[in-house]
């Protein structure tokens, strides 16, 4: 750069009345760290889908709900809240500024951020508006203009009444930092918080007097799987195969998180993995009748600690735990999904007999099932996180569904991929107090989608709500492997 241009440069910041780094941090935040290919859409605040390149170390967080700091936030922005911490746009705001905080000290930024997921409770309304509000403050702004893929659903409740917001996080490292780059001064960070590692592939975060952890960093060329959403056991064992709304369930929750859980630890083995090799889980209550219509978090946690967190598994893991509607006249009070990582090097795993690789890897514990337990994907996939798609136009939840399916080739199209490179399919369809019917109308789209011997990850969640009116809202994550 001449002198000349340095002077302008200088004349120009100097008007606009930024400081030098705060241009620098623009210039920055303008432009997605070369680990990530942002593919924008029509929405003014999210991307249709981020693809992560092959071998970046990626970073997840719990799913954070409103705390005495968030409360603080709360109150100093909005003045007198309608609940102690605030309404929707306030605690969203809240969240997002101590995530913003959580990827600070592993050294990360927004503009490094992947994939977020929102659970807003939905009662009496889904409040998009504050979401919209909120998020707009963190992404495609002036001063980060950066968007990553989103998905937004509405739930019944989460774990406390005043709590109306849980955000999530799923961000990469750039290449050269973060705490697996020897030397750097966050290796050196996390080696004097001395903590149990049970999976040389992963780092944990948060405080050590906590259940769970607050974040997990994943190596570079890590091989990740991803499972199926479990479910307890139905009352007669031929019920398993039969339609989602013909199945019935017994038991408190207690009983059948501990079921789901041997089920989970089962499906990870089948997968040649360990519950010290899990590193997230998703987990949604549903109110028990039984129990006043309230959710047994309780009940649950004594199940997780027979697995987790304890002296044989230290493991503790970044979790979300929410409530929402449906399957309760079948007695089902749960569903538990995880995520795991391959310690050491899992590329041999990934291998045909002829030498050729293979993107994807998926585990079927039963021939019968309609998806796999599991999907494992390979240390040197490229993967894609896809927004959360609904229908354009309001239909049933098949007509719904079609469509989307229809959009996401497109959407994957674009970041050269097909739904056979589709590792995990989330969906969420809105029902009322029969779920079950809802999640089959679903399930039949899905089985005539996926008619190959490749079948994704697949949990399909009732919700409360979704944004626009929408019945179905689908997010995917591909894999593909370099040409």
């Amino acid at each position: 750069m001449t002198a000349t241009n340095k002077t302008t440069l200088a004349g120009l910041i100097a008007t606009a009345g930024f400081t030098l780094a705060a241009f620098l941090l623009f210039l920055n935040a303008s432009n997605p760290p070369p680990a990530l290919t942002v593919r924008e859409g029509s929405s003014p605040y999210f991307s249709d889908s981020v693809t992560v390149a092959p071998g970046s170390a990626l970073f997840f967080t719990w799913g954070v709900t409103p705390s005495p700091r968030a409360k603080a936030i709360a109150r100093g922005e909005t003045g007198e809240p309608g609940s102690r911490y605030g309404d929707t746009y306030a605690q969203a705001r809240a969240l997002m500024t101590q995530l913003t905080d959580d990827l600070r000290e592993v050294g990360l930024s927004l503009r490094d951020v992947v994939a977020v997921r929102a659970n807003l409770v939905a009662e009496p309304e889904l409040d998009m508006e504050g979401w919209n509000k909120a998020f707009s403050e963190f992404f495609g702004n002036a001063t980060n203009p950066h968007k990553p893929a989103r998905t937004t659903i509405g739930i019944s409740r989460l774990f406390h009444p005043d709590y109306l917001a849980e955000v999530e996080f799923v961000a990469v490292f750039p290449p050269g930092r973060g705490p697996f780059v020897e030397g750097s001064r966050f290796e050196r960070l996390y080696e004097r918080l001395d903590r149990a590692s049970t999976n040389d592939r992963v780092r944990s975060y948060g405080r050590p007097t906590w259940a769970l952890s607050t974040g997990k960093a994943i190596q570079g060329g890590s091989a990740l799987y991803f499972q199926s959403a479990m479910f307890p056991d139905p009352m007669m064992p031929n019920m398993a195969t039969m339609p989602l709304r013909m199945r019935m369930y017994r038991g408190d929750v207690a009983t059948q998180a501990e079921v789901i859980f041997k089920k989970q630890v089962a499906a990870l083995q089948e997968a040649g993995l360990t519950p010290g090799d899990a590193f997230f889980s998703r987990n949604i209550l549903y109110p028990d009748p039984k129990n006043g219509g309230r959710m047994d978090f309780a009940g649950f946690n004594t199940a997780y600690h027979a697995i987790y967190n304890k002296p044989e598994n230290p493991n503790r893991l970044a979790r979300t735990v929410m409530s929402a509607p449906g399957y309760v006249q079948q007695g089902q009070l749960l569903t538990i999904e995880t995520y795991a990582v391959y310690p050491g090097d899992a590329s041999k795993r990934f291998m045909k007999e002829d030498g050729t690789r293979l993107p994807l890897l998926a585990f079927r514990s039963d021939a019968k099932a309609t998806a796999s337990s599991g999907v494992a994907t390979s240390p040197e996939a490229a993967l894609t996180f896809v927004s959360g798609l609904i229908a354009t136009e309001r239909g049933t939840i098949k007509q719904e569904a079609t469509e989307i399916f229809a959009q996401a080739k497109d959407k994957l199209a674009a970041a050269g991929a097909t739904l056979d490179h589709v590792a995990q399919l989330r969906a969420y369809v809105v029902a009322g107090a029969n779920g079950g019917i809802a999640a089959t109308e679903f399930e039949g789209v899905y089985t005539a989608t996926f008619t190959g011997d490749h079948r994704p990850a697949l949990t399909i969640l009732p919700v409360r709500a979704l944004a626009n009116g929408a019945k179905v809202e689908v997010e995917l994550i591909a894999a593909t492997l370099p040409n």
